[in-house]
């Protein structure tokens, strides 16, 4: 075997890696267990693919990728990110992504190009059906996964353990809502209601009776998994992509025969019944299967409901305490949109929401069930690119699904019916249902490489005639290999490149491991060791200077030898000094900043002026934040001065206009005006207290000491 043939052999072999493994791998001692591991994944598959086709390159002495009609698009989808990218209010989020997503930073992005380029490069017909063939069989595997962490009798006990296997290791929220190997619920829905229809599409293709009854079973599996993530988004991405398999199926334009015999206006000759012999009864089986488990298990719909109506109660904008998911994701999305508004161009940089949102918070979401959450995502992913990139990202973006859905609604309506336009069909019903399910969600590793491999797979199956190539390097930049020294030097460096590569994400995912380690816990010493480890594998991460901060800060003070101390308060100063000279926009940094200081005051009062300007700036990176602002009118009150005293007054009463039932905020209010003889304005703030609680001890207590 030649080593161009062999190169084939790896990228087609890699790919079918790809799709199998990255939906199911994950591993629990990271930090975060499912995405994390997916992006390595797919960061290695990707470069041994790249290595692959780059020694390809220099045994045919010539790069070149196959021509599609996406090519200009693309091309423009990936300078609004580079663009985004540098322009970004934080670049090291930008490229990487945002540390415990991944997905959706510049670098994720290329590669999703990349493994675009190279699927259509080297694939041909007989490979695409066998690469769609493997990811469906990963998808049974992952729902049937998803099935069995469902307290259903015929796998639980009543205890709701599993019958024979002790399953304490799955998380109490599975029983509620399935997350398989994806870790979310919604997540899960995503992608197993995008092969629910090419599952479907095999039904109709498949011949033999056994293969037709596997692959029923398969796709019922996959509807039972879907059904068990309760998922209102995933529901409706799942009814819209059924929409468009119907539609699809009916309708296409007649053939010169069925235009001559039909007397019926040509919008109607467009709606045919398709002969689908025999396949009218596997598809009734489909039905009625569906049917039975939705009578069984409901669905998202009636368990759920809906809740679009925000609810104005007399003393809240929203409903306090108890807010369902559709009101609290209109508040971020108008976060989302007022974000679009002040950074219309370039936005505040890809994968920037987490950092971006608190900026422009609206002051409502202080006031609902998740006041204090972190959303680094604005779930929708047309907003989050909005937000994030601005115009020059979101318009290729939006370009891109159009233009691709035109071209394969145009395909459908044209090809006769046949095997090939039945795959097609279940995979645009597929990408129908992600492009719906997104206006609620966001992408994850494996949705967004099947947003790029769809198109890939589509212009493989539909091509006709002799392909067209676009020429990267040719000839005359390999001219160095036609030597012996020149070939094995131009090979040397390849695989340095490629080794590099790969060493870059083996790194990445060991100093995620120590990172990991050292947040879970253990003694001071154990957990700085493994926090340097990390720091040590990537000293460029931000996020692990400052926790190594945080712990140093902490060491600093448990020590009893005063050099070490010294040297801890130091190097704790130093290490989140360089954190943020990387990510000087992160709050999460600022507040990991504000964590030091607070321990550093311990050990001397000079670090008060600089432990206040933190505290404020905290409060400017999330003006309507109720919470960091709680905790800088507690940092006001370390002034021991009346100026300190009535600063800590004023944010707290404005905390407390944003969110009235704040109870600790009102009673640190309480003592604040109760230490200054405020008495009648410390009981109408006691009066509240008993009005929500009449049986609050403390606050009766101090009440009745003020009569």
């Amino acid at each position: 075997m030649n080593l161009g043939r062999m190169a084939d052999t790896i990228i087609e072999y890699s790919f079918y890696l790809i799709v199998f493994f990255v939906p199911i791998i994950w591993f629990p001692v990271n930090y975060e267990l499912f995405e994390f591991n997916k992006m390595i994944l797919t960061y290695i598959l990707a470069t041994i693919i790249f290595g692959a086709w780059l020694f390809k390159a220099i045994s045919e002495k010539k790069l070149y990728i196959k021509k599609t009609p996406l090519d200009f698009i693309l091309l423009l989808f990936l300078v609004g990110n580079v663009l985004a990218t540098i322009f970004s209010i934080d670049w090291h989020m930008s490229v990487f992504g945002y540390y415990s997503r991944f997905n959706g930073g510049l670098l994720s992005t290329i590669t999703y190009i990349f493994l675009y380029y190279a699927l259509v490069t080297h694939f041909d017909k007989e490979k695409v059906y066998k690469l769609i063939f493997i990811a469906f069989i990963s998808s049974v595997v992952v729902a049937i996964y998803g099935i069995l962490q469902h307290p259903n009798p015929l796998f639980r006990a009543e205890d709701g353990s599993f019958r024979g296997v002790d399953a304490n290791y799955w998380d109490v929220n599975a029983e509620k809502r399935a997350f398989s190997f994806l870790g979310q619920p919604n997540w899960l829905a995503a992608y197993l209601s995008m092969f629910f229809f090419i599952g479907t599409s095999y039904i109709l293709i498949f011949k033999k009776f056994w293969q037709k009854s596997l692959i029923l079973l398969s796709v019922v599996l996959i509807f039972l998994g879907f059904t068990f993530t309760v998922s209102r988004g995933g529901t409706v991405g799942f009814i819209f992509g059924a929409i468009t398999f119907i539609f699809f199926l009916f309708v296409r334009r007649p053939t010169i025969w069925e235009k001559i015999t039909s007397k019926i206006p040509l919008i109607k000759r467009s709606i045919r019944v398709p002969n689908l012999g025999n396949n009218w009864f596997w598809i009734a089986a489909l039905l009625i299967s569906i049917l039975m488990v939705n009578y069984f298990f409901g669905n998202a719909i009636t368990k759920r409901g809906f809740d679009v109506e925000i609810e104005t109660p007399s003393v809240t904008q929203l409903e306090i305490e108890g807010s369902q998911t559709t009101q609290i994701r209109l508040i971020v999305w108008r976060g989302a949109i007022d974000i679009f508004k002040n950074n219309p161009i370039f936005g505040t940089g890809v994968e920037t929401f987490a950092i971006s949102y608190y900026q422009h918070k609206p002051m409502e979401h202080n006031i609902t069930s998740e006041w204090d959450f972190l959303y680094n995502k604005a779930h929708n992913e047309y907003l989050n690119t909005l937000s994030t990139t601005g115009i020059v990202g979101t318009l290729p973006y939006l370009a891109l699904i159009i233009y691709f859905s035109y071209l394969a609604a145009i395909w459908l309506y044209k090809e006769p019916q046949n095997d090939n336009r039945f795959l097609i069909l279940g995979l645009f019903a597929a990408y129908a249902s992600y492009l719906v399910q997104n206006i609620f969600g966001f992408s994850v590793v494996i949705i967004a490489l099947l947003f790029f491999l769809i198109p890939a797979i589509f212009f493989v199956l539909t091509q006709k005639g002799k392909p067209k190539f676009r020429t990267i390097l040719s000839e005359k930049y390999f001219i160095f290999t036609v030597s012996n020294f020149g070939s094995i030097l131009v090979g040397s460096l390849a695989s340095i490149l490629i080794v590099s590569l790969l060493l870059f994400s083996v790194n990445a995912w060991i100093a995620d491991y120590f990172f990991a380690k050292g947040l879970s816990g253990g003694t001071g010493n154990e957990i700085y060791d493994n926090l340097q480890s990390a720091v040590r594998l990537r000293p460029d991460e931000p996020l692990y200077l400052s926790q190594l901060a945080v712990v140093e800060a902490n060491l600093a003070l448990e020590v009893d030898d005063e050099e070490l101390s010294k040297q801890f308060e130091e190097d704790s100063l130093k290490h989140i000094e360089v954190a943020l000279s990387i990510g000087p926009n992160n709050l999460g940094i600022w507040r990991d900043k504000l964590r030091v200081y607070f321990d550093l005051l311990k050990l001397d009062d000079k670090y008060f002026s600089d432990a206040l300007t933190t505290a404020e700036k905290t409060g400017e990176l999330a003006p309507t934040d109720a919470k960091l602002h709680y905790n800088l009118a507690l940092f006001y009150l370390l002034d021991e001065t009346d100026e300190g005293m009535q600063k800590s007054n004023e944010t707290l009463e404005k905390v407390l206009g944003w969110r009235p039932l704040y109870h600790q905020a009102r009673r640190q209010l309480v003592k604040n005006y109760i230490e200054q003889g405020k008495e009648k304005m410390a009981k109408d703030h006691l009066n509240f207290l008993l009005d929500e609680d009449p049986e609050d001890v403390k606050s009766l207590e101090l009440l009745e000491s003020l009569d």
